[in-house]
């Protein structure tokens, strides 16, 4: 009999929360924004929609891109290009610079560099490099794709792991996505 009466109140209850009436938030009583509006949108808006939608999805997929090492000059922009992120040029000689040596063992091979993401790669060179303006030991420069240079990022008395990474994190971020780039055909 008591299992009758509880199956009874069960059964009553879902009724009444299947047929009770929702209450309606304030927000829907109001006019509609401009985002609920029934007109249809105009083609530019929609371009303009989906180019926004692209860039947001180029710069999602690039920050899971890790930080890279490259033997060759020509791989490394290959590399950024693809991915439109910028390039660290280095000229750095340990054999002859002992600030080279002390410079690639806290910072060039530092854990927190190479586990980064999203803020390029890098190229160490063992001659001088005066496209980049890298004639100086130990001496490195922010370069776009396309190989210009954007900014100086040498060996920095005082600086640490965590100030190189921002400052390639800054650079990735000032390059816009571009529509023409060769990320576009992944």
């Amino acid at each position: 009999m008591k299992k009758r009466i509880r199956l009874a109140s069960v059964v009553a209850a879902a009724c009444c929360l299947a047929f009770a009436p929702l209450p309606l938030a304030a927000e829907d009583h109001g006019a509609p924004d401009a985002e609920q509006s029934s007109e249809p949108l105009t083609k530019a808006d929609r371009k303009k929609l989906a180019a926004e939608k692209k860039a947001a999805k180029k710069k999602a997929a690039r920050a899971k891109v890790p930080f890279k090492w490259f033997k060759s000059e020509k791989s490394a922009l290959a590399f950024a290009k693809k991915h439109n992120l910028p390039v660290w040029m280095i000229y750095s000689d340990p054999k002859t610079c002992p600030v080279c040596v002390v410079f690639e063992k806290e910072i060039l091979n530092n854990s927190k560099l190479k586990r980064s993401r999203g803020i390029g790669c890098g190229y160490i060179s063992g001659e001088p490099m005066p496209e980049y303006q890298c004639t100086a030991k130990p001496s490195g420069a922010i370069v776009t794709p396309d190989g210009k240079v954007v900014g100086n990022l040498s060996c920095f008395r005082g600086w640490g792991v965590e100030q190189y990474i921002d400052r390639l994190k800054q650079a990735a971020d000032d390059l816009e996505p571009q529509d023409g780039d060769a990320s576009a055909a992944e």
